[in-house]
């Protein structure tokens, strides 16, 4: 693996098989399952060498993660779920949710300016993300270019 620039975890909705990882700029998925349990992955991903490497599967689409860690600061917490609904009735509305998607997260820095999304691949990082700003970052990203007036600048990998 390269050197990770961010893991989630998440759980689907309704699913009781545990967590899936998601790591980028890798764009694979390690999902958790009885053969492959929660600590084995997270001690792969950790860099510990295990008799058998994990399965993953690669990520297709683009990744949207805005920061909603209200107990971290309470202004992620405010503007990260408006940022949520607007990117995806936005994406919705576009007919993409297939190829597009959208998770909350946890602490990713930079609290004063929420509403901090990352999005990968690329890594691209924006704060001060506004339900009225969504449409235009998502049409530069669809272009393959960067909103400009919100770029944060871009997490990649350590050399």
């Amino acid at each position: 693996l390269m050197p990770i620039t961010k893991v989630t975890a998440y759980r689907e909705h309704g699913s009781a098989t545990g967590r899936d990882f998601l790591v980028f700029p890798d764009a694979l998925r390690y999902a958790a399952s009885a053969e492959q349990p929660e600590d084995r992955i997270i001690r792969q991903l950790a860099g510990h060498d295990l008799e058998v490497p994990l399965a993953s599967s690669s990520l297709e689409g683009t990744y949207f993660f805005v920061c909603v860690h209200g107990e971290r600061d309470e202004r992620c917490g405010r503007c990260g779920p408006p940022v949520i609904e607007a990117l995806e009735d936005y994406l919705s509305a576009q007919n993409v949710l297939s190829n597009w998607h959208v998770y909350p997260c946890s602490h990713v820095g930079g609290h004063r300016y929420a509403g901090n999304l990352l999005i990968y691949p690329g890594g691209y990082w924006y704060g001060y993300v506004t339900p009225s700003t969504v449409s235009m970052i998502v049409d530069r990203v669809a272009q393959g270019r960067i909103f400009h007036p919100l770029f944060r600048g871009q997490m990649s990998p350590r050399s």
